[in-house]
């Protein structure tokens, strides 16, 4: 092996991990960002987040006393405060259609939400979009896996409110 290769492939190496590097280093700056707008958001409301997560342009927290949920999408510029001590239960609401392929029915999922249902009935469901083709997603990646994570946060908290 020549002199030339070696450091051919070394020069090759280095750019790789500077690039893998810049990737991470945006993504922890997107992270930050995010759940700053949740805490100032937070901050508005006189509480603190004690729990968050953060998925894609959206980010989720519960206040330290677990009554207050917040919810931002940095996108669409949404911010939403629900309180706790009125939502029954919380859920994941998939909007999905069957469809014909050559190896049999699948199921195509079109939507996901993490959906609140209030305790009083003429109130309107609460929605959080995570995934929507009508957006341009076009697959899911840990939305399933991330939003049962915090339906189970969610419906403790509301159980303990009980």
């Amino acid at each position: 092996m020549s002199t030339a290769s070696v450091i051919t492939g070394i020069v090759l190496l280095l750019i790789v991990m500077l690039a893998i590097g810049y990737f991470s280093y945006k993504q922890n700056q997107k992270v930050k960002i995010l759940v700053s707008k949740l805490k100032n958001f937070a901050d508005k409301h006189a509480t603190t987040i004690s729990n968050s997560g953060v998925h894609n342009n959206n980010v989720i927290g519960i206040d330290g006393t677990g009554e207050k949920l917040f919810f931002v999408n940095h996108v669409k510029n949404i911010y939403v405060m629900v309180d706790l001590r009125t939502i029954k239960v919380c859920k994941i609401t998939e909007g999905a259609r069957m469809v014909n392929t050559n190896y049999g029915n699948q199921k195509v999922i079109d939507n996901v939400d993490l959906t609140l249902i209030p305790i009083d009935p003429k109130s309107n469901l609460i929605h959080f979009e995570y995934f929507n083709v009508n957006n341009g997603d076009i697959q899911l990646s840990g939305e399933l896996q991330f939003l049962d994570k915090w339906v189970q946060i969610i419906n403790s908290q509301i159980r303990s409110l009980k």
